[in-house]
């Protein structure tokens, strides 16, 4: 029986500036189906599923562009 549900998936930042579709329906629309199944299966059983989604050190960005440059990313 699950009981804990980890979101890892994700397009990374430096493809998803290029692919920002793909990175939309990974990123968003994967996040949502799987929450979603999450909250399916807990009103199903009547017991809550724990859903986690850790997030990744870009979510702070970088310190400036020239370094967001040098990591390979695209755009401003």
């Amino acid at each position: 029986m699950i009981s804990t549900s980890f979101s890892i998936c994700s397009l990374a930042s430096s493809k998803a500036e290029i692919a920002t579709e793909e990175a939309h329906r990974i990123n968003v629309e994967g996040t949502m189906q799987l929450l979603m199944l999450a909250a399916y299966k807990s009103e199903k059983r009547g017991q809550a599923i724990k859903f986690i989604f850790p997030s990744s050190i870009a979510v702070y960005g970088f310190p400036d562009k020239k370094t967001k440059h040098l990591a390979g990313c695209q755009g401003g």
